[in-house]
């Protein structure tokens, strides 16, 4: 009930700023004294008569999108648009139960034990050079090769190395076979602890 209020107030609120916007525009049209005069609410009601012609239906809208506007907040929609601005305040479930300080201090020291975060990483990783006859690579294991040209290329192996090293790089980037012949140094990626 509280979210229709809140949305009768915004949209009553839309159609009062549309229909002032109109009364405005119209009145600059008819004179600029008139229209620097409508800019001011409250003294713009001493220039609806000079216009009434052109804006009498606009200012009729006006009117009720306000009162549409004030009924909705007063009557409970507040509430709801200030949660929404305001996403830090959550709503607390009212089947959650209660408990009292001592209680969850109690809970809190026969459950759980704080543990302090660790000084330094718990492992790292890094890139260290293998030999391929004496060293088996498993699939998807990553690798870093380095060609005898001096570029150097990264990715997962794919197939077992035969007469090719063949890995991919990215799944969006093609599969790169490369020639035993043609490298370098292979490296792999392993995972060391600190």
């Amino acid at each position: 009930m509280t979210l229709a209020l809140a949305a009768l107030a915004v949209i009553g609120l839309l159609v009062f700023l549309i229909n002032y916007g109109r009364i405005i525009i119209a009145s600059f049209r008819h004179h600029i004294v008139t229209g620097l005069i409508s800019l001011v609410p409250g003294i713009n009601i001493v220039v609806l008569p000079t216009i009434w012609a052109r804006i009498g239906n606009a200012f009729v809208i006006s009117i009720i999108g306000l009162a549409l506007a004030l009924g909705g907040w007063i009557l409970g929609g507040k509430n709801t648009i200030n949660q929404l601005l305001t996403p830090t305040s959550t709503p607390v479930a009212n089947s959650l139960p209660t408990i009292n300080s001592n209680e969850t201090t109690q809970v809190n020291n026969a459950k759980y034990k704080e543990l302090p975060l660790p000084h330094k990483t718990l492992y790292q990783l890094r890139y260290q050079t293998i030999n391929l006859q004496q060293t088996p690579v498993g699939i998807n294991q990553q690798l870093r090769v380095t060609l005898k040209d001096g570029s150097i290329l990264e990715g997962r192996l794919v197939e077992p190395i035969e007469q090719a090293i063949i890995i991919n790089q990215r799944p969006t980037l093609p599969t790169l076979r490369i020639k035993i012949q043609d490298v370098l140094k292979v490296e792999q990626l392993i995972k060391t602890q600190s």
